[in-house]
């Protein structure tokens, strides 16, 4: 097989290189680890944020098969700004105590849909990281949260769309509580709730 390199093919080996090191410049770079993966969430983050404690069904494609035996962790890390240049480089701005506590298999395709609770999360509650009405966060998900973050071909990681988290909805305060208390010696008379009332007389009996 014939392989045209260029004029500067004698000027690269008379260099000291070589023919395999030409090549390998010819070769393009990989992309990120992970890049093929993709996650999203279903609803999609509204504008105001998840409520905190909300479930919400995350997706994913491109992740490792079932045959592989591994299986999908998702954690919620820190985004700061809301968007790429404050995603994570590594797990200590994410807190594992998020991850999601059943067991997640892709299918033979690498593809899974699983249901996710969002959580507020505050340092100044005791969490590692800030995660609420205006500090926003993403999921990580990969399968190695510990030993390999970042992700590898053969074990693909992604981050969904950030998102916020607000203070869960508490409902329709209740009416207050009306206690009827009973009025002694009082009797209802007609409907139109009138009352009369009946005093006892004290018979006084007399000395003798």
């Amino acid at each position: 097989m014939r392989i045209a390199i260029g004029r500067q093919k004698l000027l690269t080996i008379a260099a000291g290189g070589s023919l395999a090191a030409a090549m390998a410049l010819a070769v393009p770079l990989s992309g990120p680890a992970g890049a093929t993966a993709s996650v999203t969430l279903n609803p999609t983050p509204p504008s105001g944020g998840y409520t905190n404690g909300q479930t919400i069904t995350v997706s994913g494609t491109g992740f490792s098969t079932r045959s592989s035996g591994n299986t999908i962790t998702i954690v919620e890390c820190a985004d700061p700004g809301g968007g790429s240049a404050g995603l994570p480089q590594d797990n200590t701005t994410c807190d594992a105590t998020t991850e999601n506590p059943g067991t997640i298999f892709p299918d033979s395709s690498g593809n899974f849909s699983a249901s996710y609770q969002i959580v507020k999360l505050t340092t100044s509650g005791g969490n590692l990281i800030n995660c609420d009405s205006s500090d926003n966060c993403v999921l990580w998900v990969g399968e190695d949260f510990n030993s390999n973050f970042s992700g590898s071909t053969v074990q693909p990681t992604a981050f969904s769309q950030s998102f916020l988290v607000a203070d869960a909805v508490t409902g329709t305060p209740e009416s207050p509580l009306t206690v009827a208390l009973p009025i002694v010696g009082a009797s209802v008379v007609g409907a139109g709730g009138f009352f009369t009332y009946r005093r006892r007389r004290r018979n006084h009996v007399g000395a003798a």
